[in-house]
């Protein structure tokens, strides 16, 4: 998977779950290529409550749309 594959989800409701079981449903709000984070991973960020939320792409085992 790759941010390419969310391209088409920005400013939408998802759903992720990561390899390790965590659970993250926010509105998509950004992406950062590997080379500008700190940890070396492309990442998607979310807006969720009142905070964001940046997922490393490689955790990602799948998401899915909740709300355009």
């Amino acid at each position: 998977m790759t941010i390419f594959d969310f391209k088409e989800y920005f400013e939408k409701i998802i759903e992720i779950i990561t390899t390790d079981g965590k659970t993250y449903k926010g509105k998509v709000t950004g992406f950062d290529d590997a080379i500008d984070t700190s940890s070396g991973q492309d990442e998607i960020e979310l807006y969720i409550g009142d905070c964001y939320v940046s997922v490393d792409v490689p955790s990602i085992k799948s998401f899915k749309l909740i709300s355009d």
